[in-house]
């Protein structure tokens, strides 16, 4: 069973909130809305939950302690956040950021099920504001590497993608469900197509090609 804190201080958008998540029978909520951290660090020691959905707060990230090492996760909720507010929320260790819009409800879910299970989530529209925040202060990318970029195939590119993520040969075959030796193919072939010798030069390139962004 897992078991998921609300933190949002409007009554109605709780509500509804716990109604949405209920709804997964493997799914429990507690529902509370604290005036105070000292309230919250209080009710997560008393009943453990396995995650926190919130508000936008500081003070949520902080007394689930995800400041300095995540404790219990969290995933935000707020009306329209703005591309700053995201990027400081992941940087203070939020796991999940969804915005409260027409389809905040299915996002949710996913944003619940995906953080349960260890990974991360963004909404569709959080994920968008985030590239055009980074789209109006990247530096523009030569013409030169982008036509080296689309001289790769889609394979290669998304094998390139996750060898500049850090991901190894083995990994990357295991995320693409392709063979070692056919990833090890794909980076040959990209070589050339990119102007570079090895993998390391490969990596490198990808960074500033703007392949590879870093928030």
């Amino acid at each position: 069973m897992l078991e998921i804190l609300l933190c949002i201080g409007n009554d109605l958008v709780r509500t509804g909130l716990r109604t949405v998540l209920e709804s997964e029978a493997e799914w429990r909520v507690v529902a509370t809305s604290p005036e105070t951290p000292e309230d919250l660090s209080g009710l997560l020691q008393r009943i453990g939950p396995d995650l926190v959905v919130s508000d936008f707060s500081p003070a949520v990230l902080a007394a689930a302690g995800t400041g300095s090492g995540p404790v219990v996760p969290v995933i935000l909720i707020g009306h329209a956040p703005g591309a700053e507010q995201v990027r400081e929320a992941l940087r203070a260790g939020a796991r999940g950021v969804v915005a409260n819009d027409n389809d905040s409800s299915q996002h949710v879910i996913e944003a619940v099920r995906a953080v349960a299970g260890g990974y991360a989530y963004l909404a569709p529209s959080v994920t968008a504001k985030l590239l055009d925040g980074l789209a109006s202060v990247a530096p523009a990318v030569p013409r030169e590497y982008r036509e080296r970029l689309q001289s790769l195939t889609d394979r290669e590119r998304e094998v390139l993608r996750l060898i500049a993520r850090g991901r190894s040969t083995a990994e990357v075959a295991d995320e693409l469900h392709l063979s070692r030796a056919t990833v090890k193919s794909h980076v040959s072939h990209a070589l050339p197509k990119l102007g570079v010798q090895d993998r390391a030069q490969a990596v490198a390139f990808a960074h500033r090609a703007g392949l590879v962004t870093v928030y």
